[in-house]
C-alpha cells in the first residue's frame, strides 16, 4: 500500500541548501503525479539527498526499485500532493517543458548552488578528453536558465543542439565549477577532480562586441 499522507508545506517556502536541491534534482530526474513527485537515480548521494529533503520537511517517500532503462533504477516518490503541484507550476513538467523557476534568479547563492549541484549531478558529465562539464536537455529554456544560474558564479557556458540542446562548461572553469558548484556524485567528483589538475587555457571568447560586461551585470542585478 501506497502511503498518500497529505502534510502540509510551510506557509513560506525558504530557499536554502535543501531546497534549491530538490528544484535541481526534479528538473534533472524529477516528475510530477498529483499525489507525490518521482526522483530517479541510480547513485546513492543523489538519492540520500532526496531522502534528506523530505525528511527535512516531514514527508514520508516510498521507494521502489525500476526497470525502465538497459539497467536496474531506483525510485524515491515524495508524497506530498501540494509540493507536486509547486513543482509543476513553477518548473513545468515534461522533459521537454521543464524550466528554472522564476525565483531562483534571485534566491541566496546557496539555493542556486545546490540547484546547479543536483541538475549536473543528473543530467551533467564531466569529459576530461574533451575539456569540458556538459549537460543536454529536452528543454531548451531550461538550459537557457541553468546558464543564467551558472552566470552568477561568473561560469560562462556555450549552448548547442543534437539530438537534444546541450549546454558545455568550457574546462577554463573547471576549477570554479568545484569551488561554487561541485558533485554530490563521488564518480563525478573524482572525475573533477583530475579534471582541475590539469593545464587549462581559454578555449572560447566570452564577450560578445558592444555588450560590454551587460550579461554579468544583469546576473548580478537579479541578485539584488
Amino acid at each position: 500500500r501506497v502511503d498518500r499522507a497529505r502534510r502540509k508545506l510551510p506557509e513560506e517556502f525558504p530557499l536554502n541548501e535543501t531546497t534549491g536541491w530538490i528544484v535541481g534534482a526534479y528538473l534533472s530526474e524529477g516528475n510530477c503525479t498529483p499525489n507525490f513527485i518521482c526522483i530517479s537515480s541510480t547513485n546513492e548521494n543523489f538519492l540520500a539527498k532526496t531522502r534528506q529533503f523530505a525528511a527535512a520537511f516531514g514527508l514520508t517517500v516510498n521507494e521502489y526499485d525500476n526497470y525502465r532503462g538497459f539497467a536496474r533504477g531506483h525510485d524515491v516518490h515524495i508524497n506530498s500532493a501540494l509540493l507536486s503541484g509547486l513543482l509543476a507550476l513553477t518548473c513545468g513538467t515534461g522533459s521537454a517543458n521543464k524550466r528554472v523557476p522564476q525565483f531562483a534568479y534571485s534566491a541566496e547563492e546557496q539555493f542556486v548552488s545546490a540547484l546547479l549541484q543536483a541538475y549536473f549531478d543528473g543530467d551533467g558529465n564531466v569529459s576530461v578528453e574533451r575539456n569540458m562539464i556538459r549537460a543536454s536537455s529536452n528543454s531548451r529554456e531550461l538550459l537557457d536558465g541553468i546558464a543564467l544560474l551558472l552566470a552568477r558564479f561568473g561560469i560562462f557556458s556555450y549552448k548547442g543542439k543534437g539530438k537534444q540542446h546541450t549546454l558545455v562548461v568550457p574546462g577554463h572553469y573547471a576549477r570554479l565549477f568545484r569551488e561554487k558548484i561541485g558533485f554530490a556524485s563521488e564518480k563525478k567528483t573524482r572525475q573533477l577532480d583530475r579534471f582541475c589538475t590539469m593545464p587549462q587555457k581559454q578555449d572560447f571568447i566570452e564577450l560578445v562586441s558592444g555588450f560590454d560586461d551587460l550579461l554579468l551585470a544583469t546576473t548580478q542585478k537579479l541578485h539584488e
